[in-house]
């Protein structure tokens, strides 16, 4: 469920949110989804939210209080996929004495 993963993460000097408006992203701007509408399969800021009501108007939208019914959050996913410790590294293989998914760094050093 998404209502476990936190709101926002730190890296660096940028942030990053858990759920980012699609339409902003897809013009590089960095944007917090308030909005999901469950017929165009995407997140919505504020204002793009107020376009989209425009155009679509009998589409449904979820706002923050139903983020139970939003999709898991790409940001999430995408964590999942990349070692925590080196960054940008895939994670590959399973370690069955740790039960979790780790990357080839990781595997030659840490666990052997």
């Amino acid at each position: 469920m998404a209502s476990g993963f936190e709101s926002l993460l730190h890296r660096g000097s940028d942030v990053e949110y858990e759920f980012c408006c699609d339409t902003c992203e897809e013009k590089d701007v960095n944007m917090e989804a308030q909005f999901y509408c469950e017929k165009c399969s995407k997140y919505y800021c504020n204002p793009c939210a107020g376009l989209h009501d425009q155009l679509y108007s009998k589409h449904v939208r979820w706002g923050r209080k139903d983020m139970k019914k939003w999709p898991v959050a790409k940001t999430a996913i995408n964590k999942l996929k990349v070692c925590q410790i080196h960054s940008g590294e895939k994670l590959r293989v399973f370690c069955e004495n740790h039960s979790q998914m780790l990357g080839t760094v990781c595997h030659i050093y840490s666990h052997q």
